[in-house]
C-alpha cells in the first residue's frame, strides 16, 4: 500500500516538474516587456463574452449527460447534473489528469441512481462523442487550411476515432466479444451494453453528436474571442484547424492536465500563423486563468455541498417512472 503511494507520488511529482519546467522554458523564449504590454492592451468586453460562452459549455455538457443517462434509463434532474459536472470541473483542475473530474462524476452520480455501470458509461460516451467531434472538426480545418503540419497523423487520429465510435456505439464488440460474466468482463460488457443503447436510440445519438459538435466549436469561437480581445483578427477556419490540436495536447499523460504541452502548442501554431511567441503564450495564459476562475464556481458549489445536509435521493431523481 505504502509502496503504491510512494509511486503515485512520484509520478505526480516528475508530471508538476515537466509542466513547471516546460512553462518555465516559454516564459525565457518570449520577450517579457513585450508579453507584459500586450496584456495591459488587453480588450474586457471579449473576455466578457468569452465567459458567457464557457458558461454555455456546462449547460450544454449537463444537457448531453443527461440525455445518455435517461436513453439508458437514469432519471435524474438536470440542475443536479449541471452542480455536479461543474465541480467535477473543479475537481480536475487540481489531480493529475482531466480524468480526475470524471471520476467524481460518476462517484457522484452512482449514489444517486445507484447504478455504477450506467453512470459510468455515460461519462465514458460523453468523452467519446466529445473525442469524435474534436478530432471531426481538426480534420474539416485541415481540409480548409492544408499547409499546417501533421496531415497524416490528423487523417489517421479521425480514422481511429471514427472506427472507435462506430464499435461502440454499434453493438458490434458486444455481438461478438464472449466475455464471461464475472469481474472485469462483467463491467466491460455492462458498459458495452450500455454503449449499445445510445446506438439504438437514435433521438439520443444525434443529441449527443449534435451537442458535441456545438461543444467543440463553441470552443473555436471561445478562442475566437482571446484573439480579439488580443486584437488579433485569426480568421476563424484557421483557428478550427489549429484550437482542435492544441487541445488534443491535454491528453498527453506526461503532464498535470496538459500544463506546458497545451501552452507549448499555443505558442507553436500561433507562430506558424505569423504571430509571435508572446502573442501565443499571451492567450495560453488567458485560456489557463479564466479556466480557474471558471473552476471557482465549481469550487463553491463543493463547499456548499459539504457544509450542507446531503440531498436525499428521492430530490435529485425525477418523479417519473420508467417503464
Amino acid at each position: 500500500m505504502r509502496s503504491s503511494r510512494a509511486k503515485s507520488v512520484a509520478l505526480f511529482l516528475a508530471k508538476l516538474t515537466i509542466s513547471l519546467s516546460l512553462v518555465a522554458y516559454l516564459f525565457y523564449l518570449v520577450d517579457f516587456p513585450s508579453f507584459q504590454q500586450q496584456f495591459s492592451e488587453l480588450l474586457p468586453v471579449f473576455v466578457g463574452f468569452a465567459v458567457i460562452l464557457l458558461l454555455c459549455q456546462s449547460l450544454l455538457s449537463a444537457f448531453k449527460w443527461r440525455t445518455l443517462l435517461v436513453a439508458d434509463g437514469v432519471l435524474l434532474k438536470y440542475l443536479y447534473l449541471l452542480k455536479t459536472y461543474m465541480i467535477s470541473h473543479f475537481v480536475s483542475l487540481f489531480l493529475p489528469t482531466s480524468f480526475g473530474g470524471d471520476i467524481y462524476r460518476v462517484m457522484a452520480v452512482r449514489k444517486a441512481a445507484s447504478n455504477t455501470a450506467k453512470t459510468a458509461s455515460s461519462v465514458l460516451f460523453d468523452r467519446l462523442t466529445g473525442l469524435f467531434a474534436l478530432l471531426s472538426l481538426a480534420f474539416i480545418g485541415y481540409l480548409t487550411y492544408p499547409g499546417l503540419p501533421f496531415k497524416w497523423l490528423v487523417v489517421l487520429g479521425y480514422l481511429v476515432g471514427l472506427v472507435t465510435f462506430w464499435l461502440g456505439a454499434s453493438g458490434w464488440l458486444l455481438d461478438r466479444k464472449k466475455l464471461t460474466k464475472r469481474g472485469l468482463s462483467q463491467k466491460i460488457h455492462m458498459v458495452l451494453e450500455s454503449f449499445h443503447t445510445y446506438g439504438k436510440n437514435r433521438r439520443c445519438l444525434m443529441i449527443a453528436l449534435a451537442v458535441s459538435f456545438v461543444f467543440q466549436l463553441n470552443i473555436v469561437v471561445i478562442n475566437k474571442m482571446y484573439s480579439l480581445a488580443f486584437g488579433l483578427e485569426v480568421p476563424f477556419m484557421v483557428l478550427l484547424a489549429i484550437i482542435p490540436l492544441v487541445y488534443l495536447t491535454e491528453a498527453i499523460p506526461m503532464s498535470i492536465n496538459g500544463l506546458g504541452f497545451r501552452e507549448g502548442a499555443f505558442v507553436y501554431f500561433y507562430q506558424l500563423i505569423g504571430q509571435t511567441a508572446e502573442v501565443g503564450l499571451g492567450i495560453a495564459l488567458l485560456v489557463l486563468t479564466l479556466r480557474y476562475s471558471m473552476g471557482l464556481i465549481g469550487g463553491i458549489l463543493l463547499l456548499v455541498t459539504i457544509i450542507s445536509d446531503k440531498p436525499k435521493k428521492n430530490s435529485i431523481c425525477d418523479s417519473e417512472t420508467l417503464s
